[in-house]
């Protein structure tokens, strides 16, 4: 039986995409659960199976013939060097390997060809969920009419900043609510009932870590010349699920129409409006409807949902639009299950 690794993240991050893998047909044999020591000892829930969670070491991972990483990297620090350079197949969703460039960065709806290419090394970076809601609407785009710059602006949940920013923003607002306020000792930025962009870096330009980071993951996820990329990075107070408002400036005229079809053809998208077969359910059907849906609005979707799709009255060769998308399932799950099963069909062993 296969030993695949989970190495990191949150409970809930590493309960979802371990859930998305059982629910693919792997064996819950295969998988063991590792994290640092403040975690190792608890239970990890997956419908009625529960993995006990295992300190990370070397010697826990000397079985390893497939690691998943998540989290915010510091655990793949530790790990991935020495598991790359054993030839054990890496899918790292934490920050780790793509600031290091170590690794191929692959969206399996963007650039998935790499993942069967010739030559390629066992590690595999899986970008940041801003990166990939992102990347997953323009690839179609770009496909049918070249873009040339995208501006963006990015809604950042708190649950990009991982449980302990989920925590701050329920603490503030039950502060706030109670009419207590924010102790701006303890909380220095206030994200309760507020809207605040992403702290500039130190450079002194007056850009984001992350906003640098957005840019440089789409200039590696699609071929050279790549189209520029201008975005700010909000945070919102919103628990969990993603939101993008993106301005689109194309090499040529595009119409409504072709944007629309060239959308409608790609995978992993839904058009606001559209029906599917298969979504019988009234609940389901209500958010496919909904020109303005939110991340609220399509929790648990496996899709990008595109809104709000209009050109500018001056200008066809610019596009306005709107996406949401659940940023743990969408943003890291899914994308990383598949990133990892395609490999691991090349890599690994039979099972």
């Amino acid at each position: 039986m296969a030993s695949i690794f989970i190495i990191g993240g949150s409970e809930d991050l590493a309960a979802e995409v371990l859930g998305e893998l059982l629910s693919r047909g792997h064996d819950p044999e295969q998988f063991r659960l590792l994290h640092d020591s403040a975690t190792a000892g608890e239970f990890v829930a997956v419908g009625e199976t529960r993995f006990r969670v295992e300190l990370a070491s070397e010697e826990a991972l000397e079985e390893a013939e497939a690691a998943i990483f998540l989290g915010d990297g510091l655990l793949a620090k530790d790990f991935v060097p020495l598991l790359a350079e054993r030839g054990t197949l890496v899918v790292d969703a934490s920050p780790y390997s793509r600031r290091m460039g170590l690794g191929t960065l692959v969206v399996p709806e963007v650039n998935g060809e790499l993942l069967g290419a010739e030559g390629r090394s066992q590690l595999f970076a899986f970008p940041m969920a801003t990166t990939v809601g992102l990347a997953i609407a323009l690839a179609p785009l770009h496909a049918f009419a070249a873009i040339r710059r995208v501006v963006a602006t990015v809604f950042e949940p708190a649950s990009q900043r991982g449980p302990a920013g989920i925590e701050m923003l329920s603490r503030q607002s039950v502060a706030m609510v109670s009419g207590e306020g924010v102790d701006r000792e303890k909380h220095p930025e206030t994200f309760a009932f507020n809207v605040r962009p992403q702290a500039a870096g130190p450079e002194g330009e007056g850009w984001a870590f992350d906003e640098r980071m957005v840019c440089q993951e789409v200039e590696s996820l699609f071929p050279q010349p790549a189209f520029d990329v201008f975005l700010t990075i909000t945070r919102v107070p919103v628990f969990v699920g993603a939101a993008q408002s993106l301005w689109v400036e194309f090499d040529s005229n595009v119409s409504l129409e072709e944007v629309q079809e060239a959308l409608r053809g790609a995978p992993s998208i839904l058009v606001a409006g559209d029906e599917l077969p298969e979504a019988t359910d009234e609940e389901a059907q209500l958010v496919l409807a909904d020109e303005e849906a939110g991340p609220l609005d399509v929790a648990g979707s496996s899709a990008v949902h595109v809104a709000r799709l209009r050109l500018d009255p001056l200008r066809s060769d610019c596009l306005g639009m709107w996406i949401a998308f659940d940023d743990m399932r969408k943003g890291v799950a899914l994308g990383v299950a598949s990133v990892f099963e395609r490999a691991w069909g090349r890599y690994g062993p039979e099972y």
